[in-house]
């Protein structure tokens, strides 16, 4: 590549055309390397969210920061001591600043993120978010799909609505190719420059609305993160559309199966409303069921009408907020629209067999690397179809490392009490189960040797049952466990390194079995007495 053009505001807020060489993009880079502009900002950011008063003072003594991520000017003097007379120029031609007789001014935001320098439009005011050509930059919603991306290997991928090329350019470290289409020309300037920026040459981008630039190609991963604020059509809110207007995520849902591989994925996160006649997922599951994909919906956020619009309304003069709330109310209310609900949406197509469809109506806390859980849950989904019932009693089972496992007690008369316990993910998406105590034994047994019959054979020995009451007792828990992604089949080997491979563990595994079961007869026994004994009292 051996120029790009970008279009920023310049200090007379008048959109300026700057054409960048490739050796000078590559400097500015080098630049940003040199000065450890990605370990600062972190830093800066990081604090920012722990103690503003320690973010003021790391600002306070790292000028890039404040000028780049902050938007605050710099003096003459400060910005002397931060560049070379000729990096300056060359970032004043590149676009990026601006200088006044006593200021230098940041013209564009410069976000450090996974490794990436991401360039962006700074303001991010009522005023900014009006015009239509916004480059926004890395958002939240950026972070929830890029967390949740499932990272395998890809022949090409796409990412619709690419905006400034945030997915597409962390899409390009396990993609062949990456074609980044968007209708917003300035936007998709922006990504150009950034994967100019950050030395990735395997993007292809084209300007264009949804697949219209993609007809008749096909994908392994498609990937959109719609720029969205439901708003009444009278309103410009950062791409504001009317308040119908989740028929766009409808529109992909019906839409993308078409342009995917069989096995690829599609993921988007989205907005969708709910109507005071309908449930939260019926208005997306009816387009799901008939995709042709296997579908997991993955909500994570629901908003009043009232709490949305002034999450939207931050930031605009009071006169003008007022108005347009009224308007934003008016329309939920003859719409009868009660909510406003987001989240994760990931298809698979699947040809030749009933495709399956998941919903997760409330996610715990999401750690960076949910993609491969997200795939995990996919073929655990496919495993399950696979064996119903009693077959689960021949399948070898482990534990996946790093759950942990918090138990309640209650008092008694002669003691504490096991309650409920529960289990917790620290890695991919946070999920917590609550169980009976009962269940630790099965579950600290599955070694991934044992097949889970043997295991409650044992179990159901110790306690004097048969083994057909002991798998009715807990077969539920488990196949709950095993769809969350706490019990893996071991035929699969997610991570073979975390299954116990001594000799012995067979013979400890069916101890602990026993163990488990003698121990948990002496406390129930003990409840028994512990009862019998408040009676007599």
């Amino acid at each position: 590549m051996a120029k790009v053009k970008i279009i920023v505001n310049d200090q007379s807020s008048r959109d300026s055309v700057r054409i960048i060489e490739a050796d000078a993009i590559e400097r500015i880079r080098a630049w940003l390397i040199d000065n450890r502009y990605a370990e600062s900002a972190t830093r800066a950011l990081t604090k920012d969210s722990a103690n503003d008063q320690a973010a003021a003072k790391i600002a306070a003594e790292l000028p890039a920061v404040r000028l780049l991520l902050g938007g605050s000017p710099l003096t003459l003097a400060e910005a002397k001591k931060l560049f070379t007379s000729k990096d300056l120029k060359e970032w004043i031609d590149a676009g990026l600043l601006a200088k006044t007789k006593k200021r230098v001014l940041p013209l564009v935001r410069i976000t450090p993120y996974r490794k990436l320098f991401i360039v962006s439009d700074r303001e991010w005011t009522a005023e900014a978010r009006s015009r239509p050509d916004l480059a926004t930059g890395l958002t939240s919603n950026s972070i929830r799909l890029a967390d949740f991306t499932i990272r395998r290997d890809a022949r090409c991928t796409l990412d619709v609505g690419t905006g400034i090329g945030v997915q597409a350019m962390l899409a390009a470290k396990h993609s062949e190719q990456v074609v980044a289409t968007d209708s917003n020309s300035r936007a998709l300037e922006f990504a150009r420059f950034n994967a100019a920026l950050n030395g990735i040459d395997n993007i292809e981008f084209i300007e264009g609305d949804l697949f219209e630039a993609v007809a008749g190609r096909t994908f392994d991963l498609i990937l959109s993160n719609p720029p969205f604020s439901m708003s009444p059509a009278s309103s410009c809110l950062d791409d504001g559309q009317p308040m119908d207007s989740d028929e766009s995520v409808k529109q992909f849902i019906q839409t993308v199966p078409v342009f995917l591989n069989d096995g690829g994925y599609a993921q988007i996160v989205c907005n969708w409303i709910q109507a005071s006649d309908e449930s939260w997922m019926s208005r997306l599951s009816k387009s799901l069921k008939s995709s042709g994909c296997d579908a997991w919906i993955l909500r994570d956020q629901s908003s009043s009408p009232a709490d949305y619009a002034r999450m939207w309304l931050d930031g605009y003069d009071s006169s003008n907020a007022e108005k347009l709330f009224d308007e934003w109310m008016s329309c939920c209310e003859k719409r009868a629209i009660v909510s406003i609900d987001g989240g994760l949406i990931t298809m698979r197509r699947s040809d030749g067999r009933q495709n399956w469809l998941r919903v997760d109506a409330e996610l715990p806390r999401i750690y960076p690397d949910a993609g491969a859980h997200v795939a995990r849950c996919f073929w655990l989904q496919d495993f399950l179809a696979s064996v119903r019932g009693a077959e689960l009693l021949n399948e070898v089972l482990y534990l996946l490392p790093g759950v942990e496992l918090a138990q309640t007690s209650r008092p008694t008369i002669s003691g504490w009490k096991p309650h409920s316990c529960q289990f917790t993910m620290t890695r991919g998406i946070g999920y917590v189960a609550t169980l009976d105590p009962a269940i630790m034994r099965v579950v600290a047994a599955c070694n991934g040797r044992l097949q889970l019959g043997r295991l409650l054979e044992a179990i159901a020995a110790a306690d004097g049952e048969e083994l057909e009451v002991i798998a009715t007792r807990y077969l539920g828990a488990i196949q709950k466990l095993v769809m969350l992604g706490f019990l893996l089949p071991a035929r699969h080997g997610f991570n073979e390194d975390s299954k116990i491979t001594d000799s012995k563990s067979d013979q400890v595994a069916l101890e602990a079995g026993r163990h488990a079961a003698e121990v948990n007869h002496a406390a129930t026994h003990a409840q028994g007495c512990d009862e019998e004994e408040a009676r007599s009292a």
